[in-house]
């Protein structure tokens, strides 16, 4: 069922930005970057876990002016393993506010790869409006094989800013 939501929710906001971005011109680098609110020091990768299976870095969290009432997060995963497993975040917290945390796609990593990866939250129910309010981010990471057998979930993870 919440792969079933995760896709839905997925579908609506590529069509959603397929349409707000059908009617505008190609933008420089400079602007795109411009237009991704973010504080300066969440760029550094902070290790938030790592085990002989797996690692994963928190790399930032930001709004984007074009998606209303949505916050993001990017974390970075390496598969330490020999084997392709699928990356999920559950149980997921803002600032004790329990929300459904998407990505459209799964976190699938191949043997001994790495990869960054965006996560996305709707603000409605939590009482902020802003990344700039959330102090911190709380979540387990689930780790699967490639024939959804649960190879570990963690315990809570928790990020303070």
């Amino acid at each position: 069922m919440k792969k079933i939501y995760i896709g839905a929710l997925a579908l609506f906001l590529s069509i959603a930005l397929m349409g707000c971005s059908s009617n505008n011109t190609v933008s420089s680098s400079n602007d795109s970057a411009n237009s991704i609110k973010e504080n300066s020091s969440e760029n550094k990768l902070q290790e938030v876990y790592s085990d002989d299976l797996i690692s994963m870095s928190f790399v930032k969290k930001y709004d984007m002016p074009e998606v209303k009432d949505m916050f993001y997060f990017d974390v970075k995963a390496n598969n330490k393993s020999n084997r392709e497993i699928s990356v999920y975040l559950q149980n997921s917290y803002i600032n004790d506010t329990m929300f459904t945390v998407g990505s459209g796609v799964p976190l699938d990593l191949l043997p001994k790869k790495s990869a960054t990866h965006s996560f996305f939250g709707k603000y409605e129910g939590t009482g902020i409006k802003s990344t700039e309010e959330i102090n911190k981010i709380s979540f387990k990471i689930c780790v699967m094989d490639k024939s959804s057998n649960v190879l570990e979930t963690t315990k809570s993870i928790e990020i303070k800013f």
